[in-house]
């Protein structure tokens, strides 16, 4: 082999290993990857604005101003701290067990995860930007769970039984 192709090729493999050395360090570990999976909802509380709840017959709007929380809407009341601390805990704690896509399951079972449209959603923002929407269905099978759906960016819906402080509230 001559030496100018000896050398391209060496050059090759050096400028391979830079590449996968530069690509590899930005991408998360397994850890953190199946970490980020079981936990989706990885926000900082401090940093939620805003919180609209919602059910069938009903919407509270509660807004952080000036570092305390109220109630806009449907009347305007100063809101319990307390309860919107340990709310965005709970969010923050959930823990998928299972995910099921919604077109994987017959509408009769959609129901009896409490998921039709009589299930309460919130949604937790920050300056108008989504940091969790999740809705909550029926308690699950085991202790501490809770089914709940949420929706993937492409736009299919999730159903997750998970593991959740919330049934405490």
């Amino acid at each position: 082999m001559k030496l100018s192709t000896t050398l391209l090729l060496v050059a090759l493999v050096a400028a391979l290993g830079v590449f996968v050395a530069r690509y590899e360090s930005r991408q998360p570990d397994t850890n953190q990857t199946l970490q980020a999976k079981a936990k989706p909802f990885a926000f900082k509380a401090q940093d939620a604005d805003m919180l609209l709840i919602s059910g069938k017959d009903m919407e509270v709007k509660i807004v952080r101003m000036e570092g305390v929380w109220r109630i806009t809407h449907p009347f305007k009341d100063r809101a319990n701290a307390d309860l919107i601390n340990k709310l965005m805990a709970a969010v923050n704690q959930l823990e998928w067990v299972e995910t099921i896509r919604r077109k994987d399951i017959k509408n009769s079972d959609w129901k009896r995860a409490g998921l039709n449209d009589a299930s309460l959603e919130i949604v937790v923002l920050n300056r108008g930007r989504e940091l969790a929407k999740l809705k909550l269905g029926a308690a699950g099978a085991f202790e501490n769970s809770l089914f709940i759906s949420t929706q993937e960016p492409k736009g299919d819906q999730l159903i997750h039984l998970a593991r959740t402080p919330l049934g405490a509230l």
